[in-house]
Parts: C-alpha cells; structure tokens; sequence
C-alpha cells in the first residue's frame, strides 16, 4: 500500500497523469475521426450506386455510362480536395451524383422493366378464360420486346436503323368476344346519322348509314377486332384484306336500324278514284240533265253508264251484276293471281276510266290464311302474328282489323278493279231492270234475237221481270235461263 502510494505520489510528480489522458483523448479522437472516415467513404460509395434494368438491351449501357460517370466523380474528388467544404464544388459534385440516377439508358431501362412486368401480368390474367384468349395478339405483342432485347427497336433492325433506339409500346390485346358479328351490330345500331332516301311510291322513303360513318366504323372495328376478324373470315375461306374489309362493313350495316315506310302504296289508285270523283262533282249538275233526258226519251241508263267516264253506281246493283265475275291481280313483277272462290267481289260505287278503259272499283275480302297460302300476306314477327303484305302485293293488299260485334277481327282485303265490258247483255238487262222506271224497262217482247238474254231466274226477278214476263221471254227466244 506504502509502495503504491508512493508510485502514485511520483506520478504526480512527474505529470504522467495528464500525459496519459493526452495519449488517450488522441486515441479516441484519432479513432472517431476514423469512423467518421469511413462513414464518408460508405456515403461516397452509396452515392456512387446506380440503378439496374432487367432491359437486356439497355443493360450494358446503363453500365457502360455509370463506370463513366463513377470516374469522372473520382477524378473531380480527387482534384478538388476541399469538394465538401466549397458549396460551388459540392454543388457540381452533387449534380454528377444524380446524374448515375437519373440519365437516358436508364430511364428507357426503368420504363421498359414496367412496361414488361405489366404485360406478363395482364397476359397471365388473360389465360384464366384460355377460350377467348387473344393468342395471337399476345405473340404480336411479345414480339415487339423480343426485338427490343435484341435491336433496341420494337420493329427490329431495319427500324432502329430508321428511327434510332425506340422503347416499345404496350396495349393490352383484347379478348376474343363469343358474338363478333353481334359486336359489329350493335356498333351500326349505335349510329343515329344517316340518309333519307325517296322511294317510288308517293310518301315512301327509307333510310341508309352515311357511307362516311360506315367506313369510320369499319376502321375502327378492323383495329379492336383485327386478330378475331383473321381467325374468323380464314375460317370462312375469306384471305383478300378487301373481302374482309367488306365483312366488316355488312355486319356494321346489317345492325342499323333502318327505317322504311311504303308511303301509301294505294296512293296512285285513290288518285285516280279521287279525280273520278272530282269529274263527278264538276258535271253533276249537266249529269242530272242527262239522266232526266235519257228517261224522258225512254233513254237507257246503260248507254249513260257506258259513256260517262267517271260516275257513281249503286252498289248493290253493281254486287249482283259483277260479284261472281273473274277478279285478278297482277303484282309488281307480272305475277298474276285469280281470286276466283277466295271471296266475293264488291263495288265501292264507282265506274272511272283508268288509261282509256273503264273499270268498276272493288275489292276482294277473304280470311287471313286463305290470303297466306296465295302469298299475298306473310307473318313478319318474330314471335305471335304480324301480317303485312307481301312486297310483290303491297299497292293491292291491305290488312284489315275490325270491331264486329265487341269481337275483333282480322281479314285481308285485296282491291281489285273488274273491266267494265259495254257490249255485257246480261250485265245492261239487269242493269237497266234495276235502275230504271218499270214504264221505260226494256220490253222481253223484242223479236231481234240478238236482243237475248242470259241469266238465272232469280237474277231476272231482281232485275224487276214478273214470272210471267220471263216465262213469255223464254217462250219467243228472248230469255235463255242458266
């Protein structure tokens, strides 16, 4: 304890106490200032890091520029020993960092490793539903990087040749759709511009796409649908792009909604009827002076009836006369029908001339089916019933729905005009029985033979003869009954 004492009262005495807490403060200094050393050195060679890509192509030059750039920083360092107390140099030294961060190769590099991993994600997504998957797209696609990789150009070669290095662009292929040609519908469906187009008929029109719209949406489903459109029309054995170009487009306009109307079909039948009628109320009044004429002069109302161009007659009259006569129709392209035993024709009350031959107007009524099974009506729903005229009949055929009764009723009614024949015996005995006073009927005591007549009892009872009358007219030759 003495000798300790006595060691420590030396050292006090020769001050190695505050030599030894010198020596030990420079140590610790020396060993901070190390520390700090190397931690600058790690900062330094943290700054002098520098992004990758996963971009074969731009990989080498990214590292290519880094090296570059890490040596220019060293030498810059090294000749410029104050760099981090010298705010100018620090600055500039700064800026070259950055630079190993943020520079072309690298850039194109860091949006191309985006660019992929997006697509290989989105192709992975696409295999879920493997039917409608857009094979082909996906190789199109695909192939723009594969030739990235290799030539720095989604085109190959010839186009980083042209255009210099080029990162390749990236759209998702879409997926095959179940109905193609229902897509292209409802694109032409979806379209309200179009052309109004004047038929033949007076009022009729129809509309048609604008042919500018047409090719616009032709365009534009050709660039959704290319690869599906391939796969479908190869199928179809249809090769040349113009062919398919021209599918495209049918199934554009197959989905427009057109509008179509006849107009009036019977527009130029009731013109005529009309300009009868007009002829009618203008020579009325001279009409009435005929016809008291006529009967004053024991006339006969036949000859008014067959030289008057337009007039009215009595419709029953007319039914008893020409209701079992032959009624034809002829449609648009020459086909003829004989409506014979499909219904009973009626007068509307009218004799006009129609291109200098005189007609009695009438129609024909008969059931719905009878008319389908002649093809004048079809059924034009898709579900239930909608009858409509054949095109072929469309100017004669109407469709008639009626109220009989607190009963409707559906019948098709088909105007056909009989030709009026002057020289119809029968036709002028009856006629003139029906229409003219008893006192200035024809006389059955006519010995002319070429005065006879032909016709059923009940038809010469109708015309106003007596019993006795027709059997006098069948004894002398001037009545022949059917």
């Amino acid at each position: 304890m003495a000798e300790f004492g006595l060691v420590r009262g030396l050292a006090q005495d020769l001050g190695y106490d505050q030599k030894i807490n010198d020596l030990r403060y420079r140590e610790q200094q020396d060993k901070l200032a190390q520390i700090q050393a190397q931690n600058r050195a790690k900062l330094f060679a943290d700054d002098m890091d520098y992004n990758t890509t996963v971009s074969p192509y731009d990989m080498p030059l990214v590292k290519q520029y880094a090296q570059g750039r890490v040596k220019d920083i060293a030498k810059f360092y090294r000749d410029n020993p104050d760099v981090l107390y010298n705010p100018e140099k620090l600055a500039v030294l700064n800026s070259m960092k950055k630079d190993l961060k943020n520079n072309e190769p690298l850039n194109r590099g860091m949006a191309y490793t985006s660019l992929k991993t997006e697509m290989l994600k989105d192709m992975q997504d696409s295999m879920k539903n493997h039917k409608f998957q857009n094979k082909k797209g996906w190789e199109r696609e695909m192939q723009k990087f594969k030739n990235y990789d290799q030539f720095g150009h989604p085109e190959g070669e010839a186009g980083r040749v042209r255009d210099g290095v080029v990162l390749p662009s990236y759209t998702r292929p879409r997926d095959f759709v179940d109905n193609l040609g229902g897509e292209f519908q409802k694109m032409g469906n979806a379209t309200k511009n179009y052309d109004l187009i004047q038929g033949k008929v007076p009022g009729e029109f129809y509309t048609n796409m604008r042919k500018d719209d047409l090719e616009k949406l032709t365009d534009s489903g050709l660039q959704q649908f290319q690869e599906q459109i391939d796969e479908e029309t190869n199928a179809l054995g249809i090769t040349d792009p113009a062919q398919k170009r021209q599918w495209v487009r049918n199934q554009i306009e197959s989905g427009f909604d057109k509008q179509h109307s006849l107009g009036d079909p019977l527009a130029l039948r009731k013109l005529a009827i009309d300009e009868a009628q007009l002829a009618l109320q203008k020579s009325k009044h001279q009409r009435d002076l005929n016809k008291d004429a006529a009967e004053a002069s024991q006339g006969s109302t036949w000859d008014f009836l067959t030289n008057t161009p337009s007039t009215n007659i009595d419709i029953p009259t007319a039914n008893l006369i020409w209701g079992n006569n032959a009624a034809k129709i002829k449609g648009a392209n020459g086909e003829q029908i004989d409506l014979r035993g499909l219904g009973k024709w009626q007068s509307e009350g009218l004799k006009t001339t129609i291109n200098g031959q005189p007609y009695l107007i009438g129609h024909v009524d008969m059931p719905i089916e009878t008319a389908q099974q002649k093809g004048l009506v079809r059924d034009d729903a898709v579900f239930g019933k909608d009858w409509v005229p054949e095109d072929n009949f469309s100017d004669r055929v109407q469709i008639v729905n009626e109220d009989k009764n607190g009963k409707k009723i559906q019948y098709v009614r088909v105007l056909t005009d009989i030709p009026f024949d002057p020289k119809d015996k029968i036709a002028k005995s009856i006629f003139e029985g029906r229409t003219m006073a008893p006192k200035y009927r024809p006389a059955v005591e006519r010995t002319d033979s070429s005065n006879q007549v032909t016709g059923t009892k009940q038809q010469f009872i109708e015309a106003g003869y007596s019993e006795e009358q027709i059997q006098r007219g069948i004894k002398e030759g001037l009545i022949k009954l059917k």
